[in-house]
């Protein structure tokens, strides 16, 4: 089932990244993909990046979500993940600039659709690979086609986390787009 690979990789940090090739960025398939025999999406998008990180390394037990139409929909349409054995488990759901909690190993970032013509009509998702202090390291799919960084190749980008010392809430800032917040389950 793993055979299309083309590299798993195990952080120096917590996470761990399954990436698929970064030319794939501009690329649209219309076909599924399935991991552990459940569906996990439109192959080489974001949301199908994410759920499958969910159904491999999801914490504290592999889950998975629904289906939506876009990234952004599993902020606003869905209120539940499922673990592998049937059960639900609550999504719990970090509004950026609003929440006292940080995101951790293993969340999803969720970014607001852009409009029609923008570079996220449906909005993105990507995966915390590690948090170190205020760095976080993201894994995703689908977004510029750049080889993710040496030299272990385990994260795509890094983005900034900042506290507010005052208030303690948390800004996970992104110089190209705004963020809505992070989910954890």
């Amino acid at each position: 089932m793993l055979d299309y690979f083309i590299n798993v990789s195990v952080p120096k940090s917590s996470g761990t990244p399954l990436r698929f090739p970064e030319e794939v960025n501009e690329f649209v398939s219309y076909q599924d993909d399935h991991t552990l025999t459940l569906r996990s999406g439109m192959q080489w998008q974001c949301v199908e990046y994410a759920r499958r990180y969910w159904m491999l390394a999801g914490k504290p037990e592999p889950a998975f979500f629904g289906g939506v139409v876009g990234a952004e929909d599993i902020w606003t349409e869905l209120q539940d993940a499922y673990y592998l054995n049937g059960s639900t488990t609550p999504l719990l759901k970090y509004t950026n600039k609003v929440s006292d909690v940080a995101p951790k190993t293993g969340d999803l970032i969720i970014y607001p659709r852009d409009g029609p013509d923008g570079e996220f009509p449906y909005g993105h998702v990507s995966v915390v690979g590690a948090v170190e202090g205020e760095k976080v390291f993201i894994a995703e799919q689908n977004f510029h086609s750049e080889p993710w960084p040496g030299p272990y190749h385990n994260y795509s980008r890094v983005l900034t986390l900042r506290q507010d010392s005052t208030t303690g809430r948390f800004e996970l800032y992104d110089s190209v787009h705004s963020i809505l917040g992070w989910i954890a389950y």
